[in-house]
């Protein structure tokens, strides 16, 4: 009797197994969720970016008080529905040469999953020439 030897040559066999494929899902699951719970985070970061770059660009920005710059910072964070930072985290510093710098720190926290948050450090900076 002759045996086939070729059904069991590894060669000849390729794919992946059941477990195989589990773990490739479940892989591409986690970097999945990743990526939906980081996009409200980017985007927060570019509408924080975007109002900072606006107000430094403002031409009578250089001219008028901290409060108006603060005041008009948080009418632009309220336009983009920003609330995890506030007027008061802006921070405003006076060089010599009579130009501003704006400057913003925060973190920005967002749940993954149970008690699991992923944690992003920004510091946006802008100056106001």
């Amino acid at each position: 009797m002759k045996q086939n030897f070729n059904q069991f040559n590894p060669k000849k066999q390729s794919g992946l197994t059941a477990l195989g494929w589990l773990f490739l899902l479940i892989l591409v699951a986690f970097f999945a969720l990743i990526a939906i719970r980081m996009q409200e985070v980017v985007m927060t970061n570019l509408s924080i970016k975007s109002a900072i770059k606006t107000l430094a660009e403002d031409p009578d920005a250089r001219d008028i008080s901290t409060k108006e710059l603060r005041s008009r910072f948080q009418k632009r964070l309220e336009v983009d529905d920003v609330n995890i930072v506030q007027d008061k985290d802006l921070i405003i510093e006076k060089l010599r040469n009579g130009s501003k710098i704006l400057r913003v720190n925060y973190e920005h926290r967002v749940l993954f999953a149970a008690n699991i948050y992923i944690v992003v450090v920004y510091e946006v900076t802008s100056e106001i020439n």
